[in-house]
């Protein structure tokens, strides 16, 4: 299963965003997609809760579970850092880094790039950070 974590320190940078239209793309390529929903808020939960049925599946797991699909899209919780970070990087394969459109955005976010890229899975190739303007 291939990872993607969508990640940002921020809130309100759209995180919770990017992950359900990832999610939601992938599935309509006919890949088996499951969704992680960390963010206390669980709007990525509520929002897999209200998608048309007729639209193809998207698996919603609780943190422990293990799914089996082609993909895992992962939306993180605000304030990643640290030992939590450390976990999740050790799982994904791509890392996406949404920034909204504002100097304040762009400014907090410099931090918490430079600390994926000081990131042991990060440096050794493991996981790759992109980062998408939203």
């Amino acid at each position: 299963m291939r990872v993607i974590l969508v990640a940002n320190p921020k809130g309100g940078s759209g995180k919770t965003t990017l992950s359900i239209n990832l999610a939601g793309y992938l599935a309509s390529r006919g890949e088996r997609v499951a969704m992680l929903d960390l963010d206390r808020q669980k709007s990525a939960t509520h929002w897999l809760a209200m998608r048309d049925m007729a639209l193809p599946d998207i698996e919603l797991l609780r943190e422990g579970q293990k799914g089996d699909t082609d993909w895992l899209v992962i939306d993180s919780p605000a304030g990643l850092h640290g030992k939590n970070l450390e976990r999740a990087l050790k799982l994904a394969h791509k890392v996406a880094v949404p920034i909204a459109p504002s100097l304040f955005d762009i400014r907090a976010s410099q931090d918490f790039l430079a600390a994926l890229h000081a990131e042991k899975a990060v440096r050794k190739g493991h996981a790759f950070v992109g980062v998408v303007g939203m």
